[in-house]
């Protein structure tokens, strides 16, 4: 009896559709992080959070940004959002899509500068600890 071999290798995923896998996993433990604290647990700010962090996989979905230096970060949507956060503190929806175009051309950018940085030797530390779960 023979064996067949099976040359068929399952389809593999672009640097594009990784990304956008890691962002929906990382977007699902945000939903149930939240959705787990106790009413009163700052629930306007995240819901506006959960509102941008959504902007952001679709965006990335859309094409925007670097899909390769952002799948270097161990959270994509986290770094992105907390790095610059400071684009979305003014809770202004009127030019929302602008800046999560820039804050995700940006993080990757940070991330490439980072990733220069650290191989010269010279220290590049995170704003936030990336393993920090409580988000």
């Amino acid at each position: 009896m023979t064996q067949t071999v099976s040359t068929e290798s399952p389809m593999e995923l672009s640097p594009r559709e990784r990304l956008i896998q890691i962002m929906k996993r990382e977007q699902a433990l945000f939903i149930r992080h939240t959705l787990s604290q106790k009413p009163g647990y700052r629930g306007g700010k995240k819901a506006f959070e959960y509102f941008i962090r959504q902007k952001i996989v679709k965006a990335v979905e859309a094409g925007c940004g670097d899909a390769e230096a952002l799948l270097r970060t161990p959270k994509p949507v986290k770094s992105i959002y907390y790095d610059f956060k400071y684009y979305f503190d003014e809770y202004s929806y009127a030019n929302c899509d602008r800046y999560v175009e820039k804050a995700i051309e940006d993080c990757g950018n940070n991330t490439l500068r980072k990733e220069f940085l650290r191989a010269k030797g010279w220290d590049a530390p995170d704003d936030f600890d990336i393993n920090d779960e409580e988000e």
